[in-house]
């Protein structure tokens, strides 16, 4: 059962923060995020990187002996299923897109200035039609300028918003000595953020990621390749099919894009980790 703390970080972080891609979306998601988090506890750490990456990390990073972590930023926008653990084709699919709608708007957008400038008889720079023209440049500039830098997903519930919201929900608990949380940046392309937390922590912890845990799919506990002593496993649901004898971990562009979070996975995810 959701409590009401929990509501409110399901509203705040999939409506009002729903969009964490841009510099400037995360930056104001972090000063929120690091609001709430500050009312739970006061072990709180904000790591960046050279590069601009940007951790948060609840805990004793350094002593903890398992970090449970979830990614905080959201994908490019992009059509069809998603498959986990397979970035290449989550670049892929995302370049596609974009280019898709480039294509679309630079069309016709450059189609509607050029018969306006052609078939509409401006008398005079300053004129109702003139305006128009400027104002349809304008627009079309702009949204020209923003496609081009790409745009997440508008629904984020499933992405990793629930994620965040159960790790909240543990912090609110209290934390145990032996274990810390992490909230990671560059998770969707890339590896930056993880790779910040493995060098963070110690030799021997173990590392469990959340993801897509809000998703009406059954959940399931993946172990990863090791990296020296470092164990890396992943909590996520997903729908399981094989591809050419390998395990492919796959949500439907449906599920993706839905706004309704499973909360019963939580007695799923707890009884995984404790």
């Amino acid at each position: 059962m959701l409590t009401k703390n929990m509501t409110d970080w399901i509203f705040r972080y999939q409506y009002v923060y729903r969009k964490r891609y841009t510099n400037k979306q995360k930056e104001k998601f972090l000063h929120a995020f690091v609001a709430d988090l500050s009312q739970l506890t006061n072990q709180i750490k904000v790591v960046s990187s050279e590069e601009g990456v940007t951790n948060v990390y609840v805990g004793n990073i350094q002593k903890a002996s398992r970090v449970i972590c979830t990614g905080y930023d959201t994908p490019l926008d992009f059509k069809g299923d998603y498959l986990y653990f397979n970035q290449k084709r989550y670049a892929k699919k995302s370049l596609q897109y974009l280019y898709a709608k480039l294509a679309i708007i630079i069309t016709l957008g450059g189609s509607v200035i050029f018969l306006g400038n052609k078939f509409i008889k401006v008398p005079s720079l300053v004129s109702i039609p003139s305006v128009v023209i400027a104002m349809i440049t304008l627009v079309y500039f702009y949204y020209l300028g923003k496609i081009a830098r790409g745009d997440s997903k508008k629904n984020t519930a499933v992405c990793n918003t629930f994620s965040i919201v159960y790790l909240l929900n543990r912090i609110s608990k209290g934390i145990e000595s032996n274990e810390a949380y992490a909230f990671l940046d560059a998770t969707y392309l890339g590896d930056k953020g993880k790779q910040m937390l493995k060098n963070a922590s110690k030799n021997s912890v173990e590392i469990v990621q959340l993801n897509g845990i809000g998703a009406f799919a059954p959940i399931h506990f993946v172990k990863m390749k090791y990296e020296g002593k470092q164990k890396w496993s992943n909590i996520i649901a997903a729908h399981l099919k094989e591809n050419e004898g390998m395990p492919v971990y796959y949500l439907t562009s449906k599920e993706l894009q839905t706004k309704m979070i499973n909360s019963t996975q939580f007695e799923e995810v707890d009884n995984l980790l404790y």
